[in-house]
């Protein structure tokens, strides 16, 4: 199963631009598009961060990658298919 960290790497190696939808603390969920993913994340006491291009601000700009709800609009979906797929398999 991908984690959404797994995900922005494998989109940041192909240099894919990705559509998030995104939390930041205290506003409200935004849909941004960002490129240029910079896998050089850190690690603070509250979680792990990535840096990228963000179009809708024309800047760059640093996300907490769990205040990612979802990528392209199918990482959330996915995973959880991915789950529902395991145990289906376990249960036949």
């Amino acid at each position: 199963m991908q984690t959404r960290l797994e995900y922005l790497k494998e989109a940041a190696d192909n240099k894919t631009p990705v559509v998030i939808r995104y939390k930041p603390k205290g506003k409200r969920m935004s849909k941004r598009t960002i490129s240029n993913i910079q896998i050089t994340t850190f690690r603070r006491q509250s979680g792990y961060y990535i840096t990228a291009y963000c179009h809708q601000v024309r800047a760059d700009r640093t996300f907490k990658v769990s205040r990612i709800s979802s990528i392209d609009g199918n990482w959330f979906v996915l995973e959880h298919l991915k789950n529902i797929g395991s145990v289906l398999l376990v249960i036949l």
